[in-house]
């Protein structure tokens, strides 16, 4: 049996995951890729292997239209990763970028936030785009050598994605070819859930639908 325990508002903390995915499921996981994902989740235990996928440093790049659920099972998968204590960091290319910015720092200011990306257990970079190499904070060289330094030293990495194969090429061949060593890329289908949650709310907002 896999030993777990059930995680608090200071994993989800730590981890730095979006309040709106803290109580993602493997259910809530596209059918399209489930299977795959629940080897590593809880869905039966005796069949989980997230300790070897920290240990080996494996992981995937997770690819697909926009709201099919790529952020939902990145989310899972370091839900997991953080029950069996492992450390996790999961993060938008975005705020990556700003905390590099301002100069964040974790645990009582004696880590930068390139330090933990680079030696945290699982690293889920979320929304990876084509980035400006001219930028003088974060550009896409600089989140190729990361991804290398972590796959050199099997940190398990996932990484989120608009691109599909060829732009990932395109944009990140150094961090591509690397990635193919250790991880799946996995194409996200499904449809738009955003959609559906976006109505939602309009209409607890008292928005009405157009045409009705």
């Amino acid at each position: 049996m896999i030993n777990h325990r059930d995680l608090q508002a200071s994993d989800y903390t730590r981890m730095n995951l979006p309040a709106d995915l803290w109580e993602r499921t493997l259910a809530d996981v596209p059918e399209s890729i489930r299977e795959p994902i629940a080897l590593y989740c809880r869905c039966d235990p005796d069949a989980a292997r997230v300790d070897e996928m920290v240990r080996d440093g494996l992981g995937w790049v997770l690819w697909g239209d926009p709201g099919v659920g790529k952020s939902t099972t990145a989310a899972v998968i370091a839900k997991e990763v953080r029950s069996h204590a492992h450390s996790v960091f999961f993060v938008t290319v975005h705020d990556l970028r700003e905390m590099i910015r301002s100069k964040a720092t974790f645990d009582d200011n004696t880590v930068t936030v390139m330090e933990r990306a680079k030696d945290v257990e699982l690293l889920v970079i979320d929304g990876v785009r084509q980035m400006d190499p001219r930028d003088p904070v974060f550009n896409g060289y600089e989140l190729e050598r990361l991804i290398e330094s972590r796959l050199a030293w099997k940190k398990a990495t996932v990484l989120t994605t608009r691109l599909n194969p060829n732009e990932q090429k395109l944009h990140f061949p150094d961090a591509m070819e690397a990635m193919r060593v250790r991880c799946a890329v996995l194409e996200v289908k499904g449809p738009n859930r955003r959609e559906g949650v976006q109505a939602e709310l309009q209409a607890r907002l008292g928005v009405k639908k157009k045409g009705a």
